[in-house]
Formats: C-alpha cells, structure tokens, sequence
C-alpha cells in the first residue's frame, strides 16, 4: 500500500493544531506550511519586492495600484509553495547536491553583482539576511531551476503544422498596412530665414532635381532633416506615421517624380519623393521576425502547460495549508 508524504498521526494533529490557533498563527506572519515547513509573510514580502517596488513606481497614484500589490503577494506566496513542494519532491526523489555546486553558485553571483565579497556579505546584513540563509535559498533556486529543467524543459521545438494553425489563427496581427518608400528634403528657418525665401529656395532645388541631379544629391546638401547624410531617406513607412497635414498628400503622390514644394503650417518647406509603393499585405510566416514571435509563444505556453501539469501533481502528494 502507497505510504502518505506524512505520517497520517501527524497530519491529523498537525492539522487540529493549525485550526485552533489560526487566527494567531497569521498575525505572527505565518502564511502558508508546506508539509512541515513554514512559509512566512516576510518571505512573502521579500520574494515579491522587486515586483512590488515596479508596481509602485508604474502605478503611483492610481487606483489600481493597491490591487496590483494584492496580486503580486498573492502571486509571490504561490511561487513559494511550489517552491517547496518542487525542493520536496527533489529530496524524495533521493537526489543529492553536492555542496561545492552551491558554493560555486554563490561565488559566481557574489562576484557578478558585487565584484567584492566583503560588500557582498554588508548587503546581506543590510537586508536582515545572513550568509547561510541566502546559500540555502540559492541551493533552493539550484534545485527548482533542475527539476524545472528535467519536467519542462521537454518544450523545445514547435512542429511545423502546429505553427501554421497558431499563424493562421494570429494573421490579422500581421496585416501591414500601405506603405512608402519616401525620401524628404527639409528647409526650415536654417536654412532661408522667410518662408518666402525658403519656397523659393525650394523651387531651385526641384529645378536641379528635374534637369538630372538626384534627389539624394540635393538633399545631402540642402535638406537640414535628420536624414540628411542619408539622402533625405526616410525608408518605408505608414501613413499614419507621418505627420497629419502632409500625410495624405504625400501618398497621393506618384512614384519617381519630384513633388511640388509642400509649405507646412509652422512655415517649413518640404521636396518628397515616392520611389516605391507597397499595398496592404499580410507578413508571412517564412518572415523570420514573425516565425520567432510566434515560435516563442507556443514553446512559453507549452512550458507553462508542462509546468501547470508537475505542479499539480506535485499538489496531489504534499500536505499545503494556506492562511
């Protein structure tokens, strides 16, 4: 007959224990006990920290700041269980590991984030943390970073149909929308002081333009735009990231002709050229940034639904009480 993870004695009265004296037994910071061991509201605070302190600065002052923090302990405490329960399920499992691994662990982060041990051991001591407890955490972390590695790390390539579906499934969000390539020319108050001058300056420049120099010539010269060194190239873009009074005159424009010169509001001149047009098109899939987007995505849900898997079962063999 399959034997308990405790004694079935102990259990009952670890469990009497803990339903008498719960109330105390939370406002002495006792959030969750993991089979035998304890699993404090400190822990739960320090663990969530780093999450919580990004909370704080994102979400200062508005209303949702205080459930964000809620979540975060909340998602803390959980990471702690499984924590526990992984480490439990190493040492029944009858691995060992060996203590120089650990050491050497600790030595490569000490050396990594400090550089010194001496301001190593003072930051510890600053955060109420001794020396032997945050090698037994990173003992903890070798541990669970193991096991993880052994029961998830199956998820490591995507097959090909597989991909194709979560594509098909996902098109819409690589729907591109028209697009130009576009070289500029701008003139503004540097280069003629009136925006009369600066039309007339522009005239000039399209006249060279249209009797044979390029475009590129003219703008490295005269455009004081910050593409300037690149030829006035502003390579593909939308129409919606274009400036509103000029947009839709811009992509109205034909392809390989000098347009006339576009006087702005703010008295800037402008020259454009449209030297190609691209009509709205879906990325495909053989598109090397959407394949990786996309082959992430499944392998982090695969892992998480690997992992979901071992922390259940690990849940049906531990004795957890939360408060």
């Amino acid at each position: 007959m399959r034997q308990p993870c405790l004694p079935f004695v102990f259990a009952l009265a670890l469990l009497a224990g803990l339903a008498s004296a719960a109330a105390q037994q939370v406002d002495n910071g006792i959030r969750a006990i993991v089979n035998a061991k304890v699993i404090t509201q400190y822990q739960v605070a320090m663990n969530a920290k780093p999450a919580v302190d990004l909370l704080r600065r994102k979400y200062a002052g508005t209303p949702e700041l205080r459930q964000r923090i809620e979540d975060a302990y909340t998602n803390s405490l959980r990471q702690l269980i499984d924590r526990e329960m992984i480490v439990n399920d190493f040492q029944a499992s009858g691995f060992k590991l060996p203590d120089p691994i650990v050491d050497e662990y600790v030595r490569s982060r000490w050396k990594e984030q400090f550089g010194d041990r001496t301001e190593f051991i003072k930051t510890l001591q600053a955060q109420g943390m001794s020396f032997e407890k945050y090698k037994e955490d990173a003992r903890e972390r070798i541990i669970v970073g193991a096991l993880e590695e052994k029961n998830v790390g199956k998820a490591t390539i995507v097959s090909p149909l597989k991909l194709e579906r979560y594509y098909q499934q996902r098109k819409e969000e690589f729907k591109l929308p028209d697009q130009i390539k576009l070289r500029v020319i701008v003139l503004d108050s540097s280069s003629a002081p009136t925006t009369e001058d600066r039309v007339k300056l522009a005239e000039e420049i399209r006249s060279q333009i249209l009797g044979g120099t390029t475009f590129a010539e003219m703008a490295a010269v005269y455009s004081t735009g910050s593409q300037r060194s690149q030829g006035g190239d502003w390579g593909l873009v939308k129409q919606s990231t274009l400036r509103e009074d000029f947009a839709g005159f811009v992509f109205d424009l034909p392809t390989n002709q000098v347009s006339s010169v576009f006087k702005a509001q703010n008295g800037e001149c402008y020259l454009f050229l449209v030297e190609e047009k691209l009509p709205a098109h879906y990325q495909p899939l053989a598109d090397t940034e959407v394949r990786d987007k996309l082959e992430k995505e499944l392998l982090l849900e695969e892992r998480k639904r690997l992992q979901d898997g071992y922390i259940k079962k690990l849940q049906e063999k531990t004795f957890v009480v939360r408060y």
